[in-house]
Order: structure tokens, then C-alpha cells, then sequence
């Protein structure tokens, strides 16, 4: 049977089994640190520090830190808030985070977390090159008009299919930041 100690987290009381991290020792006791790196079967790494919290005045990442007797931790103050609103900014600008468009969108820790830290505009510069959005279909509205002139000898199941057929008739060029579609 595992030894269980107490520690306290933002003034809460809590126990947990000797040997485990602070971050599953706070979800144990129903207590909130967000993680982007921390996932279950992985060796902590602590390479998102969105895990940061204060123990005996220093920073340390609750992924990579056990639990001891007696331990006081703090989690939820103004300075570690905004410690994390800055690392979730971060990694929005340093990468082409997009998320209307992205496919994991609703269903993404980051973009969880930039709705939790209430983060609108984030007030670093973007590290990408910016690309221009071209909303006008110019060239995908005349190729489907001309495959519409010849309806298909099979019929269309749904608004994409004209898409699939017209596959050679788009080409990608580029790759990364770099990629265009064009005809």
C-alpha cells in the first residue's frame, strides 16, 4: 500500500500517493493546472512550462515535480496567470495558428487554453510570414462551370463531388507557408 502524504495547493488541503506529480496529485483533488505536454503513458518532459507553479517561492513545473509532506504550492495567483497567458501567446505566434480553419478546431488543448486565458489578440508580433487570404474562387468557379456544361454521366451525390473529378485540374505548388493552389 502506497504512503500517502498532505500537501496544500492554493490553501486546499490535499492528499496524494508518495511518488506522484503535482499536476495528477492537483486533478486527484478535483484541482485545475492546465498542460499541453502532460499526457498519460509519456514521460514527463515539462517542455510547455503551461504547468508552472510556485513552490517555496520558485517556479517549477508541476509535471516534472513529486509531491512531498508538507509541500505548499501555489497555482492560481495573478503572477502565475499571467505567466501562462504569456507561454500561450507565445506558441500562438510562433507558429500559423489559424483556428477557424484548422481541422482540430474545437477539439485543441491550445486553443482551449487561449479561450481560458481569454486571450483575444495576442500582443507579441507573429514570428510567420503573412499570407494573404484569397476568399475569390475566380478560377474554381470557371473550371466548375465548364465541368457543369457536360453534366456527368453518373449523378451527384453531394456538393463536393465536382471536386474530386476536378483533382488534375488543380495543382499545389509549394509547401509549408509557401503552399498555393492554382490551376
Amino acid at each position: 500500500m502506497s504512503e500517502k502524504i498532505k500537501f496544500t495547493i492554493d490553501g486546499k488541503t490535499c492528499t496524494a500517493d508518495k511518488g506522484t506529480n503535482i499536476v495528477d496529485a492537483a486533478k486527484a483533488n478535483s484541482i485545475y493546472i492546465p498542460t499541453l505536454c502532460h499526457l498519460e503513458g509519456i514521460k514527463p518532459a515539462g517542455s510547455c512550462r503551461i504547468c508552472n507553479v510556485k513552490i517555496n517561492g520558485r517556479f517549477m513545473t508541476a509535471c516534472t515535480t513529486d509531491v512531498a509532506e508538507g509541500m505548499v504550492i501555489e497555482s492560481n495567483t495573478p503572477e502565475i496567470k499571467e505567466l501562462r497567458n504569456i507561454i500561450v501567446e507565445t506558441l500562438f505566434v510562433s507558429g500559423n495558428h489559424f483556428c477557424p480553419a484548422c481541422e482540430k478546431s474545437g477539439n485543441c488543448e491550445l486553443q482551449a487554453l487561449g479561450y481560458r486565458f481569454q486571450m483575444m489578440v495576442p500582443r507579441f508580433p507573429y514570428e510567420f510570414e503573412e499570407k494573404v487570404v484569397d476568399a475569390l474562387s475566380t478560377k474554381i468557379f470557371t473550371i466548375l462551370t465548364a465541368s457543369f456544361s457536360n453534366p456527368p454521366p453518373f449523378p451527384l451525390r453531394s456538393r463536393i463531388t465536382p471536386f474530386i473529378s476536378l483533382s488534375s485540374a488543380l495543382v499545389k505548388s509549394g509547401a509549408g507557408n509557401g503552399a498555393e493552389v492554382g490551376s
